[in-house]
């Protein structure tokens, strides 16, 4: 299990998602061919304000990742 992370909106999780790209050699070009599409519709769907969770679990599935999601209670 990797490092917790609070995520407050779609841009943390791309950033993530690009560093992770990087650790891990892969590439959107890779990943949009893996997936059918674009390497520019894969762009779009990462940029999307309402990015979905099965959106990010199919383009993770591609490189052998998977999408952790938690509940952890507010601190005030």
């Amino acid at each position: 299990m990797g490092d917790i992370m609070i995520f407050n909106n779609n841009l943390q999780l791309k950033k993530e998602f690009d560093k992770l790209l990087i650790d891990t050699g892969n590439n959107k070009v890779n990943i949009a061919t893996e997936l059918g599409i674009s390497k520019q519709q894969l762009s779009n769907l990462l940029n999307k304000k309402n990015l979905s969770f099965m959106d990010m679990k199919r383009i993770l599935d591609v490189i052998g990742y998977d999408l952790e999601i938690g509940f952890k209670k507010k601190e005030n």
